[in-house]
């Protein structure tokens, strides 16, 4: 079996001998995506052959839910000749025409592909890629499992996407675990996260919902077609092929529109963009889709409109988790009627205080807010604050959260009880007198403990480390007199 850092790193060290040009990043993003769809797809159709239950129609095979047409498999892409960004879109359109879930996602890279042919040195790069792209096998046997190759793929979109956009567009993946461990989504549930990224909450909420036996339906929207493009091919590769994944600003033109306005989802989750300021305020008072029904939020700041778009996509019994700057708590202004709002319609059930630098790509401390629609009764008129910004360990200058620690976070969400220091049931009166200001200062003591010193017992200990310094000092110097004398 193939140890999986070492096709890691055989990955990562064919992308950086590319051409430095940022659009040729998602060609081998594409490429390494074709080259492990053709290698299952060999695959598949070798272990058919074996058991005569060869599906020879077409010449086509199903490789992880989708068809790979034979003529555009890998062994086909080495034997190219004459132009390649030619043949390289008529694979893309070949594969688009066989499978729903790609339409128009490889075709859209028709720019990048055309500059292939204007520059001879770039095309023998990416011929040079092909070839050595081709060393290294994709197929479900050549590793421990099938997961293994989908968490490399998963692992090399996330290094990409960092080294161009600092994670603008990405979330670790213990983050996501935490967010979909919380959500708790169950089998034939609906997942939708409205500011998906790569994907990778997506993908850990599905990965949840498998481990109890169940299966969940995912959608997600994009407003970067690059990171659109990387949520496809993530799901793809993770075999959640029936996934709809749509581009497009979740604020100016929501995609997952019904016949009585947005659709409403069973379980929404996000990691909407930090203190973004063009937001769609312009819009937000002609809402056709009465997202903002609480209140229009600042100019300046979209938080209080991603949270409440978030509450328009759930059901009636829905529930959601969303990751917000701590400064949605307390903000005054038109933010602070939004959350008196919110909190006095009782969906806001928790709120989580997450460590300091828990997210690469900024040093905002952040929160999650778990909204539930249908909160049991005996939580009705209550907020559950937990404070995790002590758990976890820094890992060059960022907090990762271990299993223990995610453990211990949605342990205290469940029970729904109060732990000295880390966890407090507040009630709706105590957040009325606080101008329903939801500062964590105000509820649990988020801070750690100061030794109380004792003045006087320290001086006297300090005598004493005097006094035992004389002493020592006087046997050195008899020791040394000693020494002297018998010289």
């Amino acid at each position: 079996m193939i140890e999986s850092d070492k096709v890691t790193f055989r990955i990562m060290d064919i992308y950086r001998s590319m051409p430095k040009e940022v659009k040729f990043r998602d060609i081998f993003i594409t490429l390494l995506l074709l080259k492990r769809l053709s290698d299952v797809s060999e695959e598949k159709e070798r272990i058919n052959s074996e058991t005569n239950n060869a599906n020879k129609e077409l010449n086509q095979s199903v490789s992880q839910g989708i068809i790979v047409p034979e003529s555009v498999r890998w062994p086909k892409l080495l034997k190219i000749k004459g132009d390649l960004g030619q043949n390289l879109m008529k694979a893309f359109d070949a594969i688009e025409q066989n499978n729903d879930c790609l339409k128009g996602v490889l075709t859209s890279l028709a720019g990048q592909v055309d500059d292939i042919g204007r520059d001879d040195k770039i095309k023998n790069s990416i011929f040079r890629i092909i070839q050595e792209l081709s060393l290294i096998p994709m197929g479900n046997h050549n590793y421990k499992s099938e997961k293994q190759f989908p968490e490399i793929f998963d692992f090399v979109i996330l290094k990409i996407m960092r080294s161009s956009y600092h994670g603008e567009f990405s979330t670790d993946v213990n983050i996501a675990k935490l967010l979909a461990s919380i959500l708790d989504p169950e089998d034939n549930m609906t997942v939708h996260d409205p500011f998906c990224g790569i994907g990778k909450v997506l993908v850990e909420c599905a990965k949840y919902a498998e481990e109890k036996d169940g299966q969940v339906s995912l959608y997600g929207q994009e407003i970067t077609e690059t990171a659109w493009r990387y949520c496809i091919y993530s799901l793809i590769v993770n075999n959640y092929t029936t996934s709809v994944v749509k581009m497009g600003d979740t604020i100016r033109d929501p995609a997952f529109i019904g016949n009585e306005g947005l659709l409403q989802f069973d379980r929404v989750v996000s990691v909407p963009p930090f203190g973004k300021q063009k937001w769609g305020h312009e819009i937000a008072n002609m809402d056709k889709y009465n997202r903002f029904r609480y209140g229009i939020p600042p100019k300046s700041t979209g938080d209080m409109a991603y949270l409440q778009h978030t509450i328009a996509c759930l059901k009636d019994d829905g529930k959601a988790v969303t990751v917000s700057p701590q400064g949605i708590l307390f903000r005054s202004g038109p933010e602070g009627e939004i959350r008196k709002h919110l909190i006095l319609n009782n969906f806001i059930e928790a709120v989580i205080l997450l460590p300091s630098n828990f997210f690469a790509h900024t040093a905002i401390q952040t929160i999650i807010i778990v909204i539930n629609m249908n909160k049991p009764v005996e939580r009705h008129d209550s907020i559950l604050f937990i404070s995790a910004q002590n758990l976890g360990e820094e890992i060059k200058r960022k907090v990762v959260l271990d299993d223990a620690d995610i453990a211990q976070i949605v342990g205290a969400y469940r029970d729904y009880k109060g732990i000295d220091k880390f966890c407090r049931i507040v009630d709706l009166e105590e957040i009325k007198n606080n101008d329903y200001s939801l500062n964590f200062s105000l509820y649990i003591d988020i801070f750690p403990e100061i030794e109380i010193v004792d003045v006087k017992k320290t001086l006297n200990q300090i005598q004493e480390l005097h006094v035992k310094k004389e002493q020592l000092m006087n046997k050195i110097l008899d020791i040394m007199d000693t020494l002297e004398e018998t010289e």
